[in-house]
């Protein structure tokens, strides 16, 4: 046997010995204070009110959902703005991204839809699904 692989399974046996004695019983656990709420609060708390508010409040804004219906006069507005010929400059919306693909060559059939269920399905959707 030789002096490393000796010296190395005395380390790994020393390490492993030492997780093992100090246990969880003396590592700090990092915990955040919460705030305690009183019986007075808890009391004046309505539940029919915080449902009413919850639904009432404005929906997150999740950038994978397609199900929200955004109006055709919006998009033409975006079309004519100044916004997107900065940012297109002209060209099509598509120019400036590549397809990703696993390989050298690329499938021969493209994906039928990048959108499954309301919500963007792939890592890299197509630039008309994004």
């Amino acid at each position: 046997m030789s002096l490393l692989r000796a010296l190395g399974s005395e380390l790994f046996a020393a390490y492993r010995q030492g997780l093992t004695a100090s246990g969880t019983s003396h590592r700090s656990f990092a915990v955040s204070s919460l705030r305690a709420s009183t019986e007075k609060e808890a009391v004046e708390e309505d539940p029919a009110a915080t449902e009413g508010e919850a639904k009432s409040a404005a929906p997150v804004d999740d950038p994978k959902d397609r199900t929200r219906v955004i109006p055709v006069e919006t998009s033409i507005r975006y079309l004519a703005s100044e916004a997107y010929q900065q940012t297109y400059q002209g060209e099509p919306v598509w120019k400036n991204y590549r397809r990703n693909h696993k390989g050298l060559y690329p499938p021969k059939q493209t994906r039928k839809t990048c959108v499954r269920k309301g919500k963007l399905s792939t890592g890299n959707p197509c630039p008309v699904c994004r």
